[in-house]
């Protein structure tokens, strides 16, 4: 048998090195198939490396997608809904360590420290604090503003609304102003100021005998809400489901069917406590909405 025959039985990575340097014609046939053979191994090699990848890949995609899934679940609470939050960020004052001032404009018999603004320091319920380690009330005073405060007004805002706020760009240009219709109120803010009402009697413009102690917890609902505002929080979307966690479903005349309100401070239309869906405090829907817009 010749040596070129013998090297079509043995392993393949000796083959060269014993192979003849003239080959005879006759036994080409036999190097043609050895050839053949070592590209049949070589292509199914490259097939396993490829599965093997291909297999590795889908776990390691796996495992992302798990992990997307987690961080988006812990970044939107259920019952939060983003669609009720404005984007951008507010570039004048630090959230972390919000500061507010109290003109004496913004003060009277109702209108206290005390009643009405201060308690926005508590933690939740009663205010906005100990919600999210990114946002933290820091002070609320009427005195010594520092340069970075959140300046609360008085106002005489009619007979419809009990406060608001404005927002203004770096160069002081009021930004959504004109919200639904003025998407501006996305962009960045740079200073937000809040008016309350500081009219005489807006607060028991429904019910004269109502107690002063009452007339505050409005008033606090109000600058609660309007906080909220202030760290880029919409009123909560109306759904059309009964069953939704943490509000209400209240009859609509207009469809014979329900509508959804969420039990939160951020709802408008009247008085807080007034309706059973407009909070004094902020309730679980405000709380989550805080954390899923300053996450």
């Amino acid at each position: 048998m010749s040596k070129i025959v013998e090297a079509c039985r043995i392993p393949s990575k000796d083959f060269l090195n014993i192979l003849p340097k003239n080959i005879d014609f006759n036994n080409k046939k036999c190097y043609d198939e050895y050839i053949v053979s070592k590209a049949n191994k070589i292509d199914k090699l490259k097939g396993k490396v490829k599965l093997m990848k291909f297999k590795r890949f889908k776990k390691t995609m796996a495992v992302f997608l798990a992990f997307v899934f987690m961080v988006s679940a812990a970044k939107t609470p259920a019952g939060a809904h983003i669609e009720v939050n404005w984007r951008g960020n507010i570039t004048g004052h630090n959230t972390q360590s919000l500061k507010f001032f109290v003109f004496s404009s913004a003060r009277n018999t109702i209108l206290t420290m005390s009643g009405v603004y201060e308690p926005a320091r508590q933690s939740a319920p009663t205010g906005w604090n100990n919600i999210f380690q990114r946002v933290n009330i820091s002070s609320i005073t009427s005195t010594s503003p520092a340069s970075d405060s959140i300046l609360v007004q008085g106002m005489n805002l009619g007979n419809t609304t009990f406060g608001r706020i404005a927002a203004y760009d770096r160069n002081g240009n009021m930004v959504g102003g004109n919200w639904p219709n003025d998407t501006t109120v996305h962009q960045n803010w740079h200073v937000v100021t809040i008016w309350m009402n500081n009219t005489d009697n807006i607060w028991k413009r429904d019910n004269s005998n109502l107690s002063t102690a009452t007339q505050r917890q409005r008033a606090k609902g109000v600058f609660l809400h309007e906080i909220g505002h202030a760290l880029k929080l919409q009123h909560p979307a109306v759904g059309d489901e009964i069953s939704q966690p943490n509000g209400h479903s209240i009859p609509d005349p207009m469809s014979g069917g329900f509508r959804w309100y969420a039990n939160s401070v951020m709802n408008s239309g009247d008085y807080p406590g007034k309706k059973s869906w407009i909070a004094f405090e902020t309730k679980t829907h405000d709380r989550q909405n805080l954390t899923d817009r300053w996450w």
